[in-house]
């Protein structure tokens, strides 16, 4: 009666919910695992020369956020931009906060990472499961949280080439690709001022859409979804001088003679 009550009432507040059983089952698995790794952590630092230096130590590791964040973000901003479709990141005006907000998700990741790691050696500790081999740990350990981490920024960047490969898909098909943490591409038509302006890896495409992010200087860059230039999709990146260029909203798969 005192376990089968709650289970019951447990079991239809969860079929009520929108997410339904299953992910509610995995959200409170998620929260007990990160409540084990927190108090796990606990263990791992209190008494310790992290905590007998905390008051120094926590500061000091929090002064480096406000300029790892942004150059962070401006590195994955980057790869979207320079490593997949070929457009500087310096040619496109993106919003300071962007790069910020950017770097929010693969940090967070890490830190439950660290977070998940120190919790295993807290526990260990708490136990005296290093009794004997507390140098390793203490070499180790370290070693297993830069690993981790690079990992996981790795991996946030792989996340970063495939969304812009996305958009790249999507510009070929036609469409509007979605945005990005401050990057939002637009498929214009353009129109040149006059019959011959520089271009850089030209020919500059006036019958059909291209695709831009906007521009922050003195050039336009834009993207040729054609495929007439090939699987490189850095190699359809075009520049032009931004004043010697109408650009109107495309409609449609063709663009009208100018």
């Amino acid at each position: 009666m005192l376990t089968g009550s709650p289970t019951v009432v447990g079991y239809f507040w969860a079929q009520n919910q929108p997410d339904g059983l299953s992910q509610q089952i995995t959200m409170l698995a998620v929260t007990a695992v990160l409540a084990v790794a927190a108090i796990g952590t606990w263990f791992a630092v209190r008494r310790s020369w992290i905590s007998r230096n905390a008051h120094w130590l926590v500061p000091a590791l929090m002064v480096p956020f406000p300029l790892v964040l942004p150059w962070t973000g401006r590195f994955l901003h980057a790869a979207y931009l320079s490593e997949v479709l070929g457009i500087p990141v310096d040619a496109v005006h993106i919003p300071f906060y962007w790069h910020f907000f950017i770097t929010v998700k693969p940090l967070a990741i890490a830190g439950l990472v660290v977070l998940c790691v120190l919790g295993l050696a807290g526990w260990a500790r708490y136990h005296h499961w290093w009794a004997n081999t507390r140098w390793l740990v203490v070499v180790v350990l370290p070693m297993i949280l830069a690993l981790y981490f690079l990992l996981v920024m790795v991996t946030a960047v792989g996340r970063v080439d495939e969304a812009a490969e996305m958009a790249a898909a999507d510009a070929r098909a036609g469409k509007r690709p979605g945005h990005y943490y401050g990057l939002q591409g637009e498929l214009m038509c353009v129109h040149p001022h006059r019959r011959k302006i520089p271009v850089f890896n030209g020919p500059l495409p006036v019958d059909r859409p291209v695709l831009t992010y906007g521009n922050s200087g003195d050039d336009l860059w834009l993207w040729d979804p054609a495929s007439s230039r090939g699987k490189d999709l850095q190699r359809h990146a075009l520049r032009v001088p931004a004043g010697d260029v109408t650009l109107t909203p495309a409609r449609g798969g063709s663009c009208p003679s100018s």
